[in-house]
């Protein structure tokens, strides 16, 4: 079996409400996608498990653009929920392997800080970002393994909506 090198990031860009940042995007932390679990002990266990109890908050909590921008700071304290459009892309490739892996993260939200850092003489302005979600769309190489909604109680996994019971039995 031949020796398969990992995909590593090759570039990636940045789009806020459908502006590209080509060139101006330093450096980006996708949100963390974590589960609420809660411990429990009941009888007949022998050690305590967790209890899944559903999607934690999604947060972008860092992403650095090489420049002041009006066109991100027109959404900071708006009143929509997701007046923000966030898409970041990225390219995937392996050293043994011509094919490049294309990669997006879609997101909504909005601004929770604008923070503009230090400024030093002869330098970019960077501003360092971070955005409350309450949408996260994942694609890699062509399939979406992940889908959250918060908003409308949607979690797509690996495309089966794993919340389309219980909506259901809720009638939402």
């Amino acid at each position: 079996m031949a020796v398969q090198l990992p995909n590593t990031l090759k570039d990636f860009n940045v789009f806020i409400d459908g502006e590209g940042y080509g060139g101006r995007g330093v450096s980006v932390q996708l949100p963390k996608l974590t589960r609420i679990t809660e411990d429990y002990m009941g009888s007949g266990l022998a050690g305590p498990i967790e209890l899944d109890m559903g999607q934690d908050k999604l947060e972008l909590s860092e992403l650095v653009i090489a420049e002041p921008n009006n066109g991100i700071f027109k959404n900071y304290g708006t009143l929509d929920i997701n007046g923000l459009k966030l898409r970041i892309k990225g390219s995937f490739k392996a050293e043994n392997d011509a094919k490049e892996v294309p990669f997006e993260v879609v997101m909504t939200g909005r601004w929770t800080e604008i923070d503009f850092g230090t400024w030093e003489r002869k330098k970019p302005g960077e501003l360092k970002l971070k955005a409350m979600l309450t949408y996260y769309k994942l694609t890699y190489d062509g399939q979406t393994p992940i889908e959250i909604d918060q908003l409308n109680n949607v979690q797509v996994i690996n495309g089966v909506d794993v919340l389309a019971q219980r909506r259901g039995i809720l009638e939402l």
